[in-house]
């Protein structure tokens, strides 16, 4: 016996399963709900730092990367999973991302100024979900009345990677900018044109560049599957009223809408958009008293309302009281001091989540929501739900002796408190500071 053979490695054989075996088990290693299917995406009304929404991404993306290295075989049944959801955090990557989508055809045409052409070897044809969440710091903003987009390599290129990209369900923008940037006209129209009839989520996450008003009325009317939408509208055109009211003679149906974040009602999107009566719609978000009217039609159909507004006076907390089956009733304020006590908790509803924007506070703050809290009447109300995670590392960590009277303030009702994971608070603090 050689050497080599004596000190070789023992190979393994991977079990004799057939194909599709195997297919299930990469598909169940690599599944993240949200980002693997549509039906599971929403619209968080927080507004997150980009790092906490996408947390989980990254950890099953290195996964599918490291699956299709293992042998060829291997490669060929992850691509799917590897390509189903692309994540575009950096500028700089546009360039390898678009060769890696155009295949093999790649080096041929890599000088080619042309727009790329979709092929049976190309990856995208698998991608369902593409998120956005450049960072445009280094770029210099879009003149947006009139100026000349071309010269923005990072929009030319995202348009390149978007007409490759055929089948997308959801979309989102989340782009970290202090420009008033606005959305190019050309990657509105290739979402539109390419993935418009396949698209179910469009989601621009503050304070993501938004689109013109003529741009974002012609991607909704070519998105007849639409589920989820998010978006507000760039006022940062020279006329913009005059614009959207020229728009209006042909209004747009969103006939599978469920969820809708409605930061521009203002501009009449009630009168401009038709949601079929009785509607799919059961969760929206509002941030200013302009809905009354919408409420009276779709009210009823709501199971989810969120309240986010831009200041103590913009919103009028009764208005839930047009949601007659809500099961949920979700209020982000700018600080707790500003928590409202004349809430209106209606009486379907049985969670009540909270924010603050401040993500802090001092004792005196948090006695003061105790009280608030103490006088809320609900008559199926049994959840107290803290949103947002820094709220309640502030809280636990740094005023623990408040977490008590906090949860006795609802408690005498029968309710519970707990953080957006479901653990209760009285897990997340020392046992001395309970009694």
């Amino acid at each position: 016996m050689s050497a080599k053979q004596a000190y070789a490695k023992p190979t393994r054989r991977l079990p004799d399963m057939p194909p599709e075996i195997w297919l299930e088990i990469l598909r169940v290693a690599t599944w993240l709900p949200e980002f693997s299917e549509a039906e599971y995406a929403h619209i968080d009304f927080l507004d997150a730092p980009y790092k906490e929404v996408y947390k989980d991404l990254w950890p099953v993306l290195v996964t599918k990367s490291a699956l299709t290295r293992v042998c060829k075989q291997w490669n060929i049944w992850t691509t799917p999973f590897l390509y189903e959801s692309i994540f575009v955090g950096r500028g700089r990557v546009l360039s390898s991302l678009c060769n890696a989508l155009r295949g093999p055809t790649a080096s041929a045409n890599a000088n080619s100024e042309e727009e790329p052409q979709l092929e049976c070897g190309q990856p995208g044809r698998y991608t369902k979900r593409l998120d956005i969440a450049l960072r445009c710091y280094s770029t210099s903003p879009i003149n947006v009345v009139g100026g000349d987009e071309a010269g923005h390599d990072d929009w030319v290129q995202l348009t390149s990677i978007i007409n490759m990209l055929p089948n997308l369900e959801t979309v989102k923008f989340l782009i970290s900018t202090t420009y008033r940037l606005q959305i190019p006209t050309k990657v509105m129209q290739a979402i539109a044109t390419t993935c418009g009839p396949s698209l179910q989520v469009l989601d621009w996450h503050p304070p993501s560049p938004s689109p013109s008003l003529t741009d974002l009325s012609g991607l909704l009317r070519r998105t007849p599957n639409l589920r989820v939408l998010r978006a507000v509208p760039s006022l940062y055109t020279q006329h913009p009223y005059t614009e959207w009211d020229d728009l209006a003679e042909t209004p747009i149906t969103l006939s599978h809408l469920t969820e809708l974040s409605a930061e521009w009602i203002h501009l009449g999107l009630d009168r401009r958009c038709r949601i079929p009566t009785p509607p799919p719609l059961n969760h929206l978000i509002l941030k200013d008293n302009h809905w009354e009217d919408f409420l009276k039609v779709h009210g009823p159909s709501l199971t989810r309302l969120s309240l986010i507004p831009l200041h103590k006076r913009t919103i009028d907390w009764t208005i839930a009281s047009f949601a007659t089956n809500l099961r949920r009733l979700d209020i982000q304020v700018t600080d707790w001091l500003f928590f409202p006590r004349n809430l209106f908790i209606p009486p379907t509803c049985t969670h009540v989540g909270i924010s603050s924007r401040a993500n802090q506070a001092e004792n005196y703050v948090y006695r003061r929501l105790a009280e608030v809290l103490r006088q809320l009447r609900g008559e199926c109300w049994e959840m107290l739900i803290f949103l947002n995670d820094r709220d309640v590392r502030d809280l636990c960590q740094r005023h623990p002796k408040m977490v008590r009277p906090i949860m006795d303030s609802v408690a005498v009702r029968g309710v519970r408190t707990s953080n957006s994971h479901g653990q209760s608070l009285a897990l997340l603090v020392p046992r001395e500071y309970l009694y």
